[in-house]
């Protein structure tokens, strides 16, 4: 039963890196957020004065952020 093993592996694995994985999750979820808000508002505010978009851009850097730091995090356990 060599899949027996490579589960146990795999929900080990996922067991110590559960709280990056969370964080991955958030934070490609504020970028995905960030980068559709971003396109619907591109098209209807093409012609508005700036400061109205002040929300995307902290959603997209935080996002990204977030995504860095637990790949990093996991990476590295891994050595």
């Amino acid at each position: 039963m060599i899949w027996h093993y490579y589960l146990k592996q795999a929900w080990a694995w996922l067991a110590e890196h559960w709280p990056y994985l969370l964080v991955l999750g958030f934070g490609a979820a504020l970028l995905l957020k960030g980068t559709a808000i971003g396109w619907g508002l591109s098209s209807r505010l093409m012609h508005s004065g700036p400061g109205l978009d002040v929300g995307i851009v902290p959603q997209r850097v935080l996002g990204l952020v977030l995504i860095v730091f637990a790949c990093t995090k996991i990476l590295r356990s891994r050595s």
